[in-house]
């Protein structure tokens, strides 16, 4: 069982645990309001109250408040002692028939006033009704011995009650249990979230995660403009103006760790992944390039991710037909179609299909040969390849042609201990892991606030509008 971890706690992040479960904390209530609802009509008796109020009064002293007043607390206490005695109770008895009264019985005064009121509880509507009636009529035959000169005359007469006394109260019932319901789910979601294994902070992704932290990349929320007809909104790439200063900078310093790998160890393929889909491994991969080609660098971008290829919707460019990745891989093609972005400056080897066995075109001889290829002509290629966690691909490339690896750790979303079994497989590899990249970084002490957990990432739903300039040149690579 995880500890409470308070340093690893945002109330962001809880409540977004809370509004991604809402449809479980409105069924657990619910479930519980039925719940409350069936036990109650279980073993709920109905009882009834028939009550009559009265106003005493003494001779001679009909307009003197106080003194009435001071009767019929008199009075009160009397009539209490009369009800709690056998005495009256068996004339009460004897005039109804029954061998005990049906019910409680209990006198009060209204406070302030010289009214009294006599109610009689009973589960029979009909036998509180005659047993009230029966009382007063029995504290009339005996008032003079009471109070002595008393007047009692009648404010509110007995009638049968029609409805149970409890009755209204059964939606009170339901309520309570529909709010203890959604406590304890939001209770157990609250628990969950102080326990969780996912890195929602730098501290705890440096404690419990292997290897050196690159960077970190903070969140960045996404401008909103309407979108025009026919125009789409540009993505999360530094090449675009509304980008913050914090987000580019940031980009900066992993392109000087990257050129800093380069410069001593002679890397020039450098291999991004990430253990999860949504983590923004592609929009990493993708401003990673942009950086180094606005660095004077020739920097080539390779989409891998042949299962689910992405960087053509970033860079808003369809390769053309038969030139794809996977078409010059597969030998389809003799021509190494590269995509030259005029903004950015990137280089790019696209592509738009799906290729299930993406893992053996990675190992083929074909790729190793443009990779060979590549080297010669550019600075820096950067490689865009699927989920470590889920695809075994990034290895396949770590393993044949990358010279070093970088794993993207988006906040509140893998586990350590699973992203720590993916940078183990990485390091396995002849690549050399780097370190990871600490995405979508929220700052408790700043206004931002991240996308809901569990909704796919805004970065797939974000396109660049950047024009591209392509040309060819042969591969080399015969069918």
């Amino acid at each position: 069982m995880n500890e409470i971890d308070l340093k690893n706690f945002k109330m962001t992040y809880l409540l977004q645990d809370i509004r991604k479960r809402l449809f479980l904390i409105i069924s657990v209530a619910l479930m519980a309001a039925m719940a409350t609802f069936v036990l109650r009509n279980e073993t709920y008796v109905a009882t009834y109250t028939s009550e009559i109020t009265f106003s005493v009064s003494t001779q001679g002293s009909i307009n003197d408040a106080y003194s009435n007043m001071s009767t019929t607390t008199k009075m009160t206490e009397m009539i209490t002692q009369l009800l709690d005695s056998n005495a009256f109770e068996s004339l009460v008895c004897e005039e109804l028939g029954l061998k005990e009264i049906p019910g409680g019985v209990a006198a009060s005064q209204i406070t302030n006033t010289n009214f009294i009121t006599i109610s009689v509880t009973s589960d029979s509507p009909i036998m509180a009704f005659r047993t009230v009636k029966t009382i007063m009529k029995k504290l009339g035959e005996i008032s003079d011995l009471l109070v002595l000169n008393a007047i009692i005359d009648i404010f509110t007469d007995a009638v049968v009650p029609e409805t149970a006394d409890e009755s209204s109260k059964i939606y009170i019932y339901c309520i309570i249990g529909f709010i203890l319901g959604a406590a304890i789910v939001i209770a157990w979601i609250t628990y969950k979230s102080l326990t969780t294994d996912a890195i929602r902070s730098i501290e705890a992704l440096q404690a419990n995660v292997d290897g050196s932290i690159l960077c970190t990349i903070p969140y960045e929320k996404n401008s909103i403009y309407k979108r025009r007809k026919n125009k789409k909104e540009k993505g999360l790439l530094i090449s675009d103006l509304r980008r913050s200063f914090v987000y580019v900078e940031s980009f900066k310093r992993l392109r000087a760790k990257v050129e800093q790998y380069a410069s001593s160890k002679g890397h020039k393929v450098f291999l991004v992944t990430s253990l999860l889909m949504n983590e923004g491994k592609t929009t990493v991969a993708a401003n990673l390039a942009i950086s180094l080609a606005k660095n004077q660098h020739d920097v080539l971008f390779i989409d891998a991710d042949m299962r689910k290829p992405y960087v053509y919707k970033l860079f808003d460019k369809k390769p053309e037909s038969n030139a794809e990745v996977t078409d010059i891989l597969l030998g389809r093609t003799k021509r190494l179609y590269v995509h030259r972005d005029a903004l950015t400056g990137v280089n790019l080897i696209l592509g738009s299909k799906s290729y299930e066995k993406s893992d053996e075109l990675l190992g083929s001889t074909q790729m190793a040969t443009l990779i060979a290829q590549a080297k010669q002509k550019y600075d820096f290629i950067i490689i865009d390849t699927p989920p470590v966690g889920m695809l075994s691909d990034a290895e396949v490339a770590a393993e044949a042609f990358a010279d070093a690896s970088i794993m993207i750790v988006r906040e509140n979303y893998a586990s350590y201990p699973a992203i720590n079994r993916a940078i183990a497989s990485l390091s396995d590899c002849k690549a050399e892991y780097l370190g990871c990249v600490y995405n979508m970084y929220i700052n408790q002490n700043t206004q931002q606030t991240a996308d809901s957990y569990g909704i796919a990432n805004h970065y797939d739903r974000e396109y660049a509008a950047v024009s591209s300039i392509p040309h060819a040149a042969n591969t080399g690579i015969n069918k």
